[in-house]
């Protein structure tokens, strides 16, 4: 059973599910946190609530981001990858993230048409990818914008 106050879970409880010690989340998210599929940890005032598949989806979507995250880009600059591959294609980062966007909506789209098997990445990793697209598009647009840098065809 989970406690409705999370103090007073054991220790060794809250690691398992899913927060460390200091408090804080192993995805860094700055309020919630779920701790198991059927609640959800409220770290402002450590309450816990009844889970929703809401909650749950972005607390996915964070943890694959900073999964691949550390796979993809230099440490001081989460951006670094998608720079560096608009610059080998000779775009800007901003067209680049299009283009990875129309690749996921192509390859949705085609796999819905054909009716195919899918053979290798599944159709919500898919899913998955263009929504954290989305999301890290809009956040290098709020990056850029916080330096002074945005271009001013990307305003909005």
């Amino acid at each position: 059973m989970v406690p409705k106050n999370w103090d007073a879970e054991p220790e060794g409880h809250q690691r398992e599910y899913g927060i460390l010690n200091d408090g804080t989340a192993p995805t860094g998210g700055p309020h919630y946190h779920a701790v198991d599929r059927r609640h959800v940890l409220n770290r402002a005032d450590n309450t816990i609530t009844k889970w929703d598949p809401y909650g749950e989806v972005i607390h996915q979507l964070i943890t694959l981001h900073n999964r691949k995250k550390s796979d993809y880009a230099a440490d001081d600059n989460q951006y670094s990858n998608f720079e560096a591959s608009a610059k080998f294609a000779g775009v800007t980062p901003l067209q680049a993230f299009d283009v990875l966007i129309g690749t996921k909506i192509a390859r949705l789209q085609n796999l819905k048409e054909s009716g195919k098997d899918v053979m290798n990445e599944s159709i919500q990793d898919t899913e998955f990818d263009l929504a954290n697209y989305l999301i890290i598009k809009r956040s290098y647009i709020l990056h850029l914008n916080s330096k002074g840098t945005l271009p001013a065809s990307a305003r909005t």
